[in-house]
């Protein structure tokens, strides 16, 4: 039975956590991937974890990294690896819906799609589950419109855990070296790439926060100062890549940009950042720079009305139409 799709799991030491997510793959419904685990240069058992597993299943292929050489090189070690048309990056600290694979597969063909996206459900370790991107409804989305999706992050988590990716879309394009968050700096370059795209938010992918792992990082009580540099030069590099690709989006990717902002400076307004009083500075100096602009955007929310009002112009007309 030739592969369909290519599962990637990568792992480093996450021997206490990487059955989980193993055994979700080897239990879907559809059988017609290759799983390829990746093991960044573990010092642990993790090692030992991925060869027994290939040893029981045909499905299941090995590759090592002598030594950890950070997840954007390990993805990249990955990518080149790929036999298939298709491709899935599942985190080693996460799990999926036995039938996650059939659904996003079936959205692909039916659609002839290069990118289908499904829901999720954060998980946490006081228990706490909270459903995440969920509807019954099924979107098709042409080139522009899955860019704009992307942007609004309305219908779908912008992680490439929820997605099934096209491999040719990957042509020219991998994760780059030497940043924190690998993938806000790609996937939207995907997105581009991409002349179709299909969602349907089922609750198929667990995101399952702790201490240690990405999204807890990423959603912990106290933004870092590094963190917001990624992401400040993001918005940046996303602003001259779509404004080059596809014009008629530049204005919604300057609003994103905005909208950021100043979501980051409520954040650090109310306490929830470390050694960030630099950036609030520099942030609270371009929105109000470009308060006029980014007012008078259509995607403007009467919430960010608000904050703008309260932390940058300190002005009440700014907060109405």
């Amino acid at each position: 039975m030739k592969a369909k799709m290519t599962v990637i799991i990568l792992t480093y030491n996450r021997a206490e956590m990487l059955n989980r997510a193993v055994d979700s793959v080897l239990a879907q419904s559809f059988q017609e991937y290759e799983l390829l685990l990746i093991n960044n240069g573990s010092t642990d058992n993790t090692s030992s974890i991925c060869n027994a597993y290939a040893e029981k299943n045909n499905s299941v292929r090995v590759s090592t990294l002598p030594v950890n050489q950070g997840i954007s090189a390990a993805r990249n070690f990955a990518l080149d690896q790929v036999r298939t048309e298709f491709c899935i990056f599942i985190d080693d600290d996460d799990f999926i819906e036995p039938d996650m694979l059939a659904h996003l597969y079936g959205m692909v063909q039916d659609f002839q799609a290069d990118i289908a996206i499904t829901g999720c459900v954060d998980e946490y370790p006081d228990g706490r589950i909270v459903p995440k991107y969920q509807y019954d409804e099924r979107y098709i989305l042409n080139r522009e419109e899955g860019v704009s999706e992307f942007l609004k992050r309305e219908k779908f988590h912008t992680s490439p855990g929820t997605k099934l990716f096209r491999y040719r879309l990957f042509d020219g394009i991998r994760f780059p070296k030497g940043v924190l968050i690998d993938d806000i700096h790609t996937i939207y370059k995907l997105f581009v790439a991409a002349s179709r795209t299909v969602v349907q938010g089922m609750p198929d992918y667990h995101y399952c926060k702790h201490v240690g792992n990405a999204t807890g990082f990423l959603s912990g009580s106290l933004l870092r100062p590094e963190v917001l540099e990624d992401y400040l030069n993001m918005q940046e590099e996303r602003i001259a890549y779509i404004s080059e690709k596809l014009p008629s989006l530049t204005e919604q990717t300057v609003y994103a940009k905005y909208s950021y902002l100043i979501s980051m400076v409520e954040r650090i307004e109310k306490g929830e950042a470390e050694r960030c009083e630099a950036y609030l500075i520099r942030m609270k100096n371009t929105l109000r720079e470009n308060a006029d602009r980014f007012l008078q955007m259509k995607w403007v929310t009467e919430r960010e009305r608000r904050l703008m009002a309260q932390y940058v112009l300190h002005m009440a007309q700014y907060v109405l139409h």
